[in-house]
């Protein structure tokens, strides 16, 4: 990926075959940021809901759930 990664909080762009960019924020957990990869989504869930107003941190939720 030849594009300069935009840094956002959601997806940035989904093309009509289902392409997406992922946020820089969202590559780094899973590992593959400065990479190209190809991601299979089977059962999506949500961890926790975060205000946006909330400056809670990846951190903060790993421990409330460790």
């Amino acid at each position: 990926m030849s594009n300069r990664q935009s840094e956002s909080a959601g997806v940035v762009k989904c093309s009509a075959d289902g392409v997406v960019v992922i946020p820089v924020e969202v590559r780094e957990v899973l590992g593959i940021k400065n990479k190209e990869a190809f991601l299979r989504l089977n059962d999506i869930s949500v961890a926790k809901v975060v205000n946006e107003d909330d400056d809670t941190k990846l951190s903060d939720v790993e421990e409330e759930n460790a």
